[in-house]
């Protein structure tokens, strides 16, 4: 037998071994929903682990993966075409940022957050926002402005819950980055990825989407005439509206789901 034809043909019953081990659950979850293409990534060795966690993070943002799916490392390593090291690398990362939950005996699943997740998610948020508010409205260029008005003003007629999500984080990550504080923005953009998959669902959003728009025009307005003072009580009026309208939401997502609220995952130990 040719060496090079053997090689291929080890290589493909590797890869159809791995994708007949999938569980029944797993094909479900992943199949089913369509993401077969979207899987397709690019093979360079050397971008090949942030791709896979990328295109896995991805369609857990985005709803494609719900709460509480499984994901299989055989599975989806026949699924992306690549080894199992990358997944397992993909999993330890996106677990470190609360998106999956790696659990005894049932391995890793999309993770669920819970009411106080969602309220420690929120603080921080609110809290670094509102320093990088004080910080950073001062610092607004003209060029600044204007790309924060182009934002707000698509904001205005996007209809898509996900294209709306990316381009509203985009509008208030204007603020923090004419801050100048990187660690801040980083830990404010881990939080938003946690929470914006929930925001997505399409009821909820259709349901909330006029008073967002209203309240994001509200803070650019500040911005724009450089009203720290009224910026901070955009903010404070965002914080106390969104966070209860979505926190009510993924109560009734969690008790639809007949999951302890406060736990969440079998396992997990209170955090109160």
């Amino acid at each position: 037998m040719n060496e090079k034809f053997g090689h291929r043909t080890r290589k493909s019953a590797s890869k159809a071994s791995a994708m007949n081990s999938t569980t029944a659950a797993d094909a479900d979850t992943l199949v089913g929903a369509s993401l077969l293409d979207e899987f397709q990534i690019g093979k360079d060795a050397r971008t090949l682990g942030a791709n896979v966690t990328n295109t896995l993070r991805d369609a857990i943002i985005r709803g494609k993966l719900a709460p509480g799916q499984p994901l299989g490392q055989e599975y989806l390593a026949g699924l992306f075409g690549v080894s199992r090291v990358p997944i397992r690398e993909c999993l330890k990362q996106l677990a470190s940022e609360g998106l999956v939950e790696v659990q005894p005996h049932r391995g890793a699943v999309v993770a669920h957050l819970s009411l106080d997740e969602l309220d420690e998610l929120y603080g921080i948020i609110w809290s670094l926002e509102t320093l990088a508010v004080r910080e950073g409205v001062p610092r607004l260029t003209e060029t600044d402005i204007a790309t924060m008005d182009a934002i707000v003003k698509q904001l205005d007629t996007l209809e898509n819950p996900a294209e709306w999500y990316r381009t509203s984080v985009a509008f208030h990550r204007a603020i923090l980055v004419a801050s100048g504080w990187q660690r801040c923005l980083r830990i404010v953009d881990e939080c938003r990825r946690n929470i914006g998959r929930y925001i997505m669902e399409e009821s909820f959003f259709a349901a909330h989407v006029g008073e967002w728009r209203s309240r994001n025009r509200a803070l650019f307005e500040a911005c724009q005439k450089r009203d720290v003072e009224a910026a901070v009580a955009a903010l404070e009026v965002m914080q106390r509206f969104s966070t209860t309208q979505i926190r009510e939401h993924l109560k009734a997502s969690l008790n639809a789901s007949h999951l302890d609220p406060l736990t969440v995952l079998p396992g997990r130990a209170p955090t109160r």
